[in-house]
């Protein structure tokens, strides 16, 4: 099937849900207060988009995400470096962020609502701990499957730690780090 046939037919079968779901609310089928039919979410929509409201919600939540986010980065990637670097660093943090990793975010939340009360900081701690275990292994992992023969290259070339971090391992590693 080609692309713009698969295309059509995902828009066609939206358009006959769409349809038939405002086919059900107008019969009353359906509870409107519970789904409203498309014609009113649309006129809402409209309405909210008019008033800059959204705007506003969509830069806050921007806001929030994206100071989660950077965090993470801040303190996962120069962590995952410690861990490859520094083997008892490896050792004693290991299992913490082994024991950590497989909780769900959303598990955080009844915490985070305790600890840090209603308000931005709740949402930048969810953001934070989604990405910053992802990031500590991704970083660990990277470095770990530098080739020898770079490594080698920079003995080679009788490299300081900082240069062989500058030149070397920095370069190899940023594109799996980023992916």
């Amino acid at each position: 099937m080609s692309f713009k046939i698969k295309n059509l037919t995902s828009i066609f079968v939206i358009a006959i849900l769409i349809i038939a779901w405002e086919l059900l609310s107008q019969f009353q089928l359906i509870n409107n207060f519970i789904l409203p039919p498309p014609h009113k979410i649309f006129h809402s929509f409209l309405v909210i988009l008019n008033s800059k409201e959204l705007i506003v919600h969509i830069s806050a939540s921007f806001f929030r995400v994206g100071i989660g986010f950077l965090l993470s980065i801040l303190i996962g990637v120069p962590l995952g470096m410690l861990i490859y670097e520094f083997k008892i660093v490896n050792s004693a943090l290991s299992p913490i962020l082994s024991l950590i990793k497989p909780i769900p975010p959303i598990a955080w939340m009844p915490l985070a609502l305790l600890f840090l009360g209603i308000g931005n900081a709740p949402a930048i701690f969810l953001t934070f701990i989604s990405s910053f275990g992802p990031l500590v292994f991704s970083t660990y992992w990277a470095l770990e499957d530098i080739s020898e023969d770079h490594l080698d290259v920079g003995r080679c070339f009788n490299l300081s730690f900082v240069n062989r971090w500058k030149y070397i391992i920095i370069p190899a590693t940023l594109p799996k780090i980023v992916d």
